[in-house]
This record gives structure tokens, C-alpha cells and sequence, in this order.
């Protein structure tokens, strides 16, 4: 396994950035109404193969939310918050040996739980609804990444 140079890092990590914010613009139709479906989400599979891409996948979200997300400061820090967690639990499940099919875990889990904390007072909604809304808006990514990873995995370079 050869050991991916900082420089090249920080390209990958820039591009998967473009793509998830441009991905969430052009989508974001999706991702209102009752069930969000966030097709960028799939992104957070990739920190599969690079565990570094959480801080730019957190990042990514961060500026989505900051410039079109709509409810300002905290939305942009909370998603931040979540995708940089729910990256390191896509890491997690390859650093203790599951298969990919386990990243759907965290990729419907995590933003599902925690997104309604900021998102119910804002929306004054209750926080069960707003998890079982995101919980079956956030499966399509989930599996999208899964298939996404099946078939880039062996075209990726490692780190």
C-alpha cells in the first residue's frame, strides 16, 4: 500500500468538497418537505477508503449550510458536526473489519439522531418525527454510497 502524499490529499479532499456542495445545490430539492433525501450524503461512504476526508466532508457541509441552507449559523455548525462524525463512523466500520454494507449504519444513524437536536426547535417540530423523517430520507444515499464504493473502490488509489 503506497502512502498518499499530503498534496494529494489535499486535491482529493478539495474535489470531494466541490462535488458534495455542488451535488447538495443541485438536489436540493430533494431534501425538503417531509422526507429529505440528501443525495451528497453518499459522499460520506468514501471515508471508506479515505479516512481523511472527514474534516473536508464536515467542512463541505459547513459552507452548504452557511450560503443555501437557510437557517443560518447553528444549521451550518450542526451539519458540520454531523458530517464530520458520521464520516468517522463510516472509517470506523472499515477499521474494525465490516463489510461496506455496514456504512449504511452511520449513514442513516448518526444525521438522523442528531440533526433534529438543532432542527426541532428551529422548525418546532418534534424531534421523534424529524428522526423518522431524516431516518428514511438519508437510506437512498446510504445505499447510493454503498454502490458507489463497489464499484470505485478498485479504481481509487489507496492512502
Amino acid at each position: 500500500m503506497s502512502v498518499m502524499k499530503p498534496v494529494k490529499k489535499l486535491t482529493v479532499s478539495g474535489i470531494i468538497m466541490a462535488v458534495y456542495i455542488d451535488l447538495m445545490y443541485l438536489a436540493q430539492i430533494l431534501s425538503l418537505g417531509q422526507i429529505r433525501i440528501r443525495i451528497a450524503d453518499c459522499a460520506y461512504i468514501l471515508s471508506y477508503v479515505y479516512s481523511f476526508l472527514a474534516i473536508p466532508l464536515g467542512l463541505a457541509n459547513f459552507l452548504y449550510g452557511l450560503f443555501f441552507g437557510g437557517f443560518g449559523l447553528i444549521d451550518a455548525v450542526g451539519w458540520a458536526v454531523v458530517g464530520i462524525i458520521t464520516s468517522e463512523g463510516v472509517n470506523l466500520v472499515k477499521r474494525i473489519g465490516l463489510s461496506e454494507w455496514f456504512t449504511v449504519i452511520p449513514v442513516i444513524c448518526i444525521p438522523s439522531q442528531l440533526a433534529p437536536l438543532w432542527l426541532s426547535p428551529i422548525l418546532h417540530l418534534p424531534y421523534v418525527v424529524l428522526t423518522v423523517s431524516i431516518s428514511i430520507g438519508q437510506i437512498v444515499p446510504a445505499c447510493m454510497g454503498v454502490f458507489l464504493l463497489k464499484k470505485l473502490k478498485n479504481l481509487l488509489p489507496e492512502h
